[in-house]
């Protein structure tokens, strides 16, 4: 593309950067290999490992360390009051020592609501990823069972000159290569499988669409509609004066 160089008052043509392959190819056109779903399962793996991980630590401290903190704590606040005890160990130290047994409590309290926090964000993450970990299992295993996760541009590309020009020949042929370049050349072969294969049929069988006639009514019929909606509109006695007028 070009335009006007206001600086140089000149035209001026810019050079964009070429296309990655994931832009003029979308990998949603491909089955997965065998690195990305190891990869991601491996990612998955990660986050359950680490929930699993945040809920054990968070029953600890639900289970009795911040129990005891808080015990600890009280204990020492009491202590700080007597008298002997200041005058023994000093003010400063006892308000030290209460300091650091306040400080460690709320550290522990701390610590278990951010843990709450970091769980329910784990467990929204899981639950709403789209597929979820159990559904991604079970698309790798449909891969791999028909072996998809393998990359054949080869068998790509005759499927797409299957599915676009048929049996053809002549000019099909340069049509077909075409065609290789561009369903099958863009993506790197090692990060993807086999082509997606289209869901429509390739060739539809389209039909005239059929519409439906209206029926004009004879004039016996049209007198007989006429009656039944008086009937329903007007008082029965004067239905009957009606219908013999008719």
């Amino acid at each position: 593309p070009g335009g006007w160089d206001p600086i140089n008052n000149c035209p001026q043509q810019v050079r964009l950067p070429p296309l990655e392959d994931r832009l003029k190819r979308n990998p949603v056109y491909f089955f997965h290999c065998q690195a990305v779903m190891q990869a991601r399962q491996e990612r998955f793996m990660f986050m359950k490992n680490k929930l699993a991980e945040k809920q054990g630590r968070l029953a600890e401290l639900d289970g009795g360390l911040i129990d005891e903190s808080r015990a600890e704590r009280d204990a020492i606040f009491a202590d700080s009051r007597n008298e002997y005890l200041q005058e023994q160990y000093g003010k400063e130290v006892i308000k030290k020592l209460r300091d650091d047994a306040s400080g460690a409590y709320d550290a522990l309290v701390k610590e278990a609501k951010t843990l709450a926090v970091e769980i329910k964000s784990l467990e929204n993450n899981l639950a709403n990823s789209s597929p979820t970990p159990a559904e991604f299992q079970d698309e790798c295993a449909r891969i791999e069972e028909d072996e998809l996760q393998v990359p054949d541009s080869a068998a790509d590309a005759d499927y797409v000159v299957e599915v676009v020009i048929g049996e053809e020949e002549g000019e099909g042929r340069e049509l077909a290569s075409r065609l290789e370049d561009w369903y099958c050349c863009f993506a790197d072969s090692s990060q993807r499988g086999r082509m997606v294969p289209g869901p429509f049929d390739p060739n539809p069988e389209i039909k005239k669409v059929q519409r439906t006639v209206m029926k004009k009514l004879t004039d016996g019929e049209l007198l007989v509609t006429v009656a039944c909606d008086i009937k329903y509109s007007v008082a029965p006695h004067l239905f009957n004066q009606v219908v013999e007028q008719i």
